[in-house]
């Protein structure tokens, strides 16, 4: 009977999430609202298929727990110590803003001010396990927009601690006030443990991770990946702190060690799958009664909840800034830039790319960027825009009475940091965007403004030589228009040197169309995969690169290692290198060169203290 209801439970969950989540994605509604329509289809307040839906949710809440965890791995602590500023700066704003305006309302309804503080602090935080789930959903995480509420999370995660100790000087038990030394041997020991963590992360887990790897056997180290979250959670839980919060820890102090992608290929099913139930449990945990009992109340409450949270995020928002440039992230329609209410708008160009989401063809896609275009606005063209996108964006422009506008190109007298031809026409795509926007404030360009932009205008990671032994070129060149823009100014640096490439790519790239272009261009490449689990292996580049007749190549999945070997191929051969295919790899070489000229600078900045 057992065995035949753990294989009933089974077939309910796994048919419910099927079903649902293929449908909310097709309704454009998300796959998070798809698991949490599963869980009340399925719930006591569904066709009653599951009764107990507690029990589910104590172990798919540890689906959260390993997506925090997977989090911590993308952030290296240099990286987390420069978001401290938006953790305790706008997550403070969030978190006590919406706080200080619920409970305020709550002392405006006469409820007693203990009470109100201790339900607004609750209120003000949000669910990081739907927020971070979106996030990723829309492979935004790695964004500043996505990064802002990641710090607003670990913020809200953080102020657990001294909530927690709060608590007991707040607590009212049959009239008499509540022991406050609970609270301070709660911090006490929450500070502790945390401190555990940290220093057994740097100390323990590495040689530990490295002995158990020597053993050989694959499956052992996916179990000691999954005992180290649970041992994190659980070390955490045992002081009454978030679980998820620990196993982010865990997963930063790991984030610059040699088993970072094990560790992601090992967790990222379980976390998929254990996410997934967490928001199936959640839908049926829903209690409808209270909703049917008082509709009007309840739907008052959440709409003023969410005006009270909206008026503290409209706080966040408000600054002086006279000037907003903003990019989409993905297409225009459904991108959250959408809502802005733009004077400009600029489409440098076209290519075929997220097509998942945006559609098969440069028309498709075309539709989708434009469909952000104002009424009567005006609208800037790159230089180069391929027919298909020019035929789409002249026929918007028509059907929205909008005016168009083509840049001249840049002066050829005209200096440019920037290297590159393509970097030339986008920064006269610029120059006529700005001298559009400062003509409808009646304010004309000045020409030295323009010379002293050009001048300084540098962007890190595209066509970014290093002047070292042998040249290193930096491109974060992604799609195979990108690439045919990079190889079309490549031949002023090399010179004539032999070419020696690193490549890593994303795994919903043309990896086939950047390998075409490039491979025509070097004598010798290194395959590497950027950081993050949509990496497209090392492997599967250099079969591409052998399909193509092109066998000169090498596997070495550390960026900074293929590199450096690529580096030591062209000392030898008088050449050059190039790192292209990802953003991603881009910003791990700029970030690990910058740590290694820290750290060389640090000796030096102690000589000069000592000689002082």
């Amino acid at each position: 009977m057992e065995h035949a209801s753990w294989l009933t439970g089974s077939l309910v969950y796994l048919g419910a999430a099927v079903i649902a989540v293929p449908v909310a994605r097709f309704l454009g509604l998300g796959s998070i609202i798809g698991y949490l329509g599963a869980g009340i289809l399925i719930g006591p307040w569904g066709l009653k298929l599951v009764t107990r839906p507690e029990d589910m949710l104590q172990i798919a809440e540890f689906g959260v727990v390993l997506m925090l965890f997977l989090v911590g791995l993308e952030l290296e602590p240099q990286r987390l110590w420069s978001l401290r500023k938006p953790i305790f700066g706008w997550g403070s704003v969030q978190l006590f803003g919406s706080a200080l305006l619920l409970a305020l309302g709550a002392l405006a309804c006469g409820i007693d001010w203990r009470l109100s503080v201790v339900a607004a602090l609750g209120l003000a935080m949000s669910s990081t396990a739907i927020g971070l789930g979106v996030l990723a959903e829309r492979n935004v995480m790695a964004t500043t927009s996505g990064e802002a509420i990641l710090s607003v999370s670990l913020l809200q995660d953080i102020a657990a601690i001294p909530i927690l100790a709060l608590l007991p000087f707040l607590a009212v038990v049959a009239g008499i006030e509540g022991s406050a030394g609970g609270g301070w041997l709660g911090a006490a020991k929450a500070i502790g443990t945390i401190a555990i963590i940290i220093l057994g992360g740097r100390l323990l887990l590495r040689p530990a991770l490295r002995w158990i790897a020597n053993s050989d056997t694959p499956e052992i180290f996916t179990a000691a990946s999954l005992l180290l979250v649970v041992a994190t959670a659980a070390l955490m839980n045992a002081v009454g702190l978030s679980m998820a919060l620990g196993a982010f820890l865990a997963g930063v102090l790991l984030a610059e060690s040699e088993y970072r992608r094990e560790l992601e290929t090992d967790i990222e099913p379980f976390k998929g799958l254990l996410l997934g139930l967490f928001f199936i449990a959640v839908g049926m945990s829903i209690d409808f009664a209270v909703i049917l009992n008082q509709p009007l109340l309840i739907a008052a409450v959440v709409v003023g909840f969410l005006l009270v949270k909206a008026a503290a995020l409209w706080a966040m928002a408000e600054r002086e800034v006279e000037v907003a440039v903003v990019e989409a992230g993905l297409g225009g329609r459904y991108d959250a830039t959408s809502v802005i209410d733009s004077r400009l708008t600029v489409l440098t160009n076209v290519g075929l790319e997220h097509t998942r989401w945006l559609g098969p063809t440069v028309h498709d896609i075309a539709e989708e960027k434009l469909a952000v275009v104002a009424p009567r606005g005006t609208l800037v063209l790159g230089g180069g825009l391929v027919a298909p996108a020019e035929a789409v964006a002249e026929r918007i422009a028509r059907e929205r009475d909008a005016s168009i506008v083509r840049p001249q190109a840049m002066d050829p007298a005209m200096g440019l940091r920037a290297r590159g031809e393509f970097q030339r026409r986008n920064f006269a795509l610029a120059r006529a965007t700005a001298e559009l926007y400062l003509g409808l404030a009646g304010i004309a360009i000045r020409e030295d403004a323009v010379a002293a932009a050009a001048a300084g205008t540098f962007v890190p990671g595209r066509m970014q030589l290093l002047e070292d032994d042998p040249p290193t070129i930096l491109d974060g060149a992604h799609n195979p228009d990108a690439v045919l823009a990079l190889a079309e100014s490549l031949p002023a640096l090399l010179a004539g040197r032999p070419l020696a490439l690193v490549l890593g790519v994303l795994e919903d790239k043309d990896a086939a169309g950047m390998l075409a272009t490039l491979l025509a261009l070097c004598e010798r490449a290194w395959f590497t995969a950027p950081p993050g689990s949509r990496a497209l292996s090392p492997a599967a580049l250099q079969s591409r690169a052998r399909q193509l007749g092109f066998d000169a190549t090498s596997c070495e999945p550390r960026p900074s290692r293929a590199l450096a070997q690529a580096q030591d191929w062209a000392r030898e051969h008088s050449g050059a290198v190039l790192a292209t295919g990802s953003v991603y790899l881009v910003g791990e070489l700029l970030g690990e060169l910058d740590a290694s000229q820290a750290a060389a600078a640090a000796p030096q900045r102690r000589l000069r203290s000592s000689a002082r």
